[in-house]
């Protein structure tokens, strides 16, 4: 096992890391299963991992000094992972309720995300923005019970009449504490007096580098979020993380049996769009897609050159672009090359200049360079051979969230 010590941490977090993250890929095209994986009781849900670095079975990836504190949802800390397992009733989707079906209306293919209002005097007029979930819930309990697109519109200094996407991509952090809130329903029921035109499913982490019954529970707890999204009435994208090819099939069939689904979320900005990695998920998103049997629709982030792909199977892609705020942020101009490429130079602005104008204008450049086709194929840099496993929190292919 290809591993080493770590700088001394808490009892509680790990104590070793894995030398190269693409070794704890799963893929069962080359690899064998670990020999240890098929005597698990949660192999039948899980699937078993086929990774490089030889593992007797995911428990090899548990190395916290004192498995009693151990964070993660795990059977060498029984106490914990009982609890964890209630909390969702189980790792299995059989049990997720039903819900109305809610058609997504018509959106925009490319949709700004903005963050907040700061260096911008004017309210961006665009037919559609993208709003951060984890901002909505920074505010305060009677600020979220009182939301109104007014409000909304000043907080982000956008039209009222743009239709809204809530982006639930955040760090962990955040989505800990709306899975913790005890009132979620009274804020779906303010979310759903807005008129939102789409909510996504936040993104609740699959490490690659933690035990499996932690990505069983965080997928578990995705589709609880979808069921409470949908039923409160939203328009819900269901984010469909995944680390292994049985995650993919458990999400299909999921999928196929409920007609309720009829938009999928997916964030490439993180290790899922890792050179050698984006490929395998976009394979297995088409697949998905074309196994259904009905019209699916997706909202991306990140993957820009992947999006041809996405749209031959799916009915309609729609794509969040947090490059032109991003950028916009750092002075950065966006110029569409003669060869179709963009190219972001610098853009300097005096002190307290507002930015409204270069936001704009890259707003106008990266959707058309999204619809020209993206990215011009061009050699691929290989994966990061050392360090940690990136997750959720760690961004890659589009600029890190603010």
């Amino acid at each position: 096992m290809k591993k080493r010590r770590t700088k001394k941490r808490p009892a509680n977090e790990p104590q070793v890391e894995f030398s190269s993250p693409r070794g704890l890929w799963h893929d069962s095209e080359i690899r064998t299963v670990c020999i240890g994986c098929p005597q698990c009781p949660e192999f039948s849900v899980c699937g078993g991992l086929h990774t490089a670095i030889r593992l007797f079975d995911c428990t090899s990836l548990c190395t916290c000094a004192d498995k009693s504190l151990c964070d993660n949802v795990c059977r060498l800390n029984a106490t914990r992972f009982v609890e964890r397992y209630r909390e969702v009733g189980g790792f299995e989707f059989d049990n997720i309720p039903r819900a109305d079906v809610i058609t997504v209306g018509e959106l925009p293919d490319v949709i700004p995300a903005v963050y907040h209002r700061s260096s911008r005097e004017r309210r961006l007029r665009a037919p559609a923005v993208a709003l951060p979930f984890r901002t909505l819930l920074g505010l305060r309990a009677e600020q979220l019970t009182t939301l109104s697109r007014e409000y909304l519109a000043e907080r982000f200094m956008i039209d009222p009449r743009s239709k809204i996407i809530i982006s639930g991509v955040a760090k962990d952090r955040p989505l800990e504490a709306w899975w913790k809130y005890p009132h979620r329903e009274k804020i779906l029921e303010s979310m759903k007096a807005l008129d939102i035109d789409l909510i996504t499913v936040p993104n609740f982490s699959l490490l690659t580098d933690v035990p499996r019954w932690d990505n069983l529970h965080a997928m578990k707890r995705i589709a609880i979020t979808w069921a409470e999204f949908a039923t409160a009435g939203l328009p819900t994208a269901l984010h469909v993380n995944a680390r292994t090819d049985r995650d993919y099939e458990r999400w299909t069939a999921f999928i196929r049996a409920r007609e309720e689904v009829t938009c999928l979320a997916f964030e490439f900005g993180t290790a899922a769009g890792w050179p050698g990695r984006i490929e395998w998920h976009v394979a297995h998103l088409c697949e998905l897609a074309r196994s259904i049997g009905r019209p699916m629709s997706i909202a991306v982030r990140g993957g820009v050159g992947q999006l041809r792909t996405l749209r031959e199977v799916f009915e309609r892609v729609i794509f969040i672009d947090t490059d032109s705020f991003t950028r916009t942020i750092r002075r950065r101009k966006a110029d569409l090359t003669d060869i179709g490429r963009i190219r972001w130079r610098s853009a300097p602005t005096s002190a307290g200049a507002p930015l409204d104008d270069l936001f704009a204008g890259n707003i106008e450049a990266m959707a058309a360079w999204v619809r020209s086709g993206g990215p011009v194929e061009r050699p691929r840099r290989p994966a990061p051979a050392a360090g940690g496993t990136q997750d959720g929190d760690d961004e890659t292919g589009q600029s890190r969230l603010l």
